[in-house]
């Protein structure tokens, strides 16, 4: 009998360990910030910063502007709804813009340029219309990194309607796709589609502008770069650059 009570009790003692709360495990002192005084929490292992897919980026498309009175003004003129691509704008063509809210006009080609080319001086009509005018010369043999970074202030700057002109609007896709590439991280493809849609054309501005989109995609890594959705309107019959 007294071995039965002995082996009852035995197992209600094993019970009552087993289901008892256990004490939390104890831990070291907590860190002092000793510049702050303040307790240093580390952070729970569901917060970890989990890397993020890149943001493609959205281009509206390009397309050729057709509006008579106005594409009749320009050697070439197309546009995304803010920026305009064009070659050697009239006097009645800068006006045209100045009154559809351009407020900024980016020349890559020098202004005596168009003085020779047109007959005005653009400088002229341009502060008469309130129009800020830069002037930005730019080939096929001088586009750099430098350049296109002050070319990225420029058009950043604000989010007003903006001109590029220049002889007949390869200059301006050239310039176009590889600010793209470098200040948006643009894939290439994409940058030279947009670039296109611009109005670059097949010679040295093309040839300037994949070698140099083509390198910002090399330096960059793959980690960074930047997918795109940009659907361009490329128009295959933009008018040679004079």
């Amino acid at each position: 009998m007294s071995h039965r009570v002995f082996a009852i009790a035995l197992c209600v003692a094993s019970c009552l360990t087993a289901c008892a709360p256990k004490a939390p495990a104890a831990k070291g002192p907590t860190p002092i910030d000793p510049g702050t005084g303040r307790a240093v929490l580390s952070e729970p292992a569901s917060m970890d910063l989990v890397a993020t897919a890149p943001t493609p980026i959205i281009m509206n498309p390009i397309t050729r502007v057709e509006t008579p009175a106005l594409a009749a003004e320009f050697n070439n003129l197309f546009s995304d709804g803010r920026m305009y691509f064009s070659g050697w704008p009239s006097e009645a063509g800068l006006r045209a813009l100045a009154a559809r809210g351009v407020k900024k006009i980016i020349m890559l080609r020098p202004a005596d340029a168009l003085v020779q080319a047109r007959g005005y001086d653009p400088r002229a009509v341009a502060k008469s219309v309130g129009i800020t005018l830069i002037e930005m010369p730019v080939s096929a043999d001088t586009l750099s990194d430098a350049y296109i970074d002050r070319f990225a202030r420029e058009v950043d700057a604000s989010t007003d309607p903006t001109l590029m002109q220049c002889g007949a609007s390869s200059t301006c896709g050239m310039v176009w796709g590889s600010y793209l590439a470098r200040s948006k991280g643009m894939a290439p493809s994409d940058a030279l589609a947009q670039a296109r849609a611009a109005g670059l054309l097949d010679g040295p501005q093309a040839d300037a502008a994949a070698k140099y989109i083509n390198a910002q995609a090399k330096a960059a890594s793959p980690s960074t770069s930047t997918p795109s959705t940009s659907t361009p309107g490329a128009d295959s019959s933009t008018k040679l650059e004079k």
